[in-house]
């Protein structure tokens, strides 16, 4: 579950929900304080529950494991990079202020592009 805080932002952010803007520097959306998942306070209900895994046990099948031992997965957040965001694939900026795009891993902090139709590339869907 998300663990919710009103916040307001600096520079342009969009709800991972309804992928509309947080409109406002002094918009009072919400934040979790957890995966940094971002809402307004409509969409929080509707927010899916894929807050940052908190323990091995929350990752279920999902977890790696290899001769070094416990290897996390990618856990994926899709907007709101920072504006010095670069791929780690091609090395090109990725994000934007004007729209929810890109992906960033949650443990590792990884950037990635989108493909063209928005999803996160196949080289990364997994760890």
């Amino acid at each position: 579950m998300h663990n919710w805080y009103a916040c307001s932002h600096a520079r342009p952010t969009f709800c991972n929900v309804c992928r509309e803007s947080l409109s406002g520097v002094t918009s009072h959306g919400l934040s979790c304080e957890v995966c940094k998942f971002k809402a307004h306070k409509r969409c929080a209900v509707r927010a899916i529950n894929n807050c940052k895994w908190t323990t091995l046990a929350s990752i279920g099948k999902d977890i790696i494991e290899d001769e070094d031992g416990v290897a996390m997965p990618h856990q994926w957040l899709e907007g709101n990079l920072p504006v010095s965001a670069k791929c780690a694939v091609c090395d090109k900026t990725c994000g934007s202020v004007l729209r929810l795009q890109d992906w960033k891993c949650l443990w590792c902090k990884t950037m990635v592009r989108a493909r063209s139709d928005g999803r996160l590339s196949a080289t990364f869907s997994s760890a």
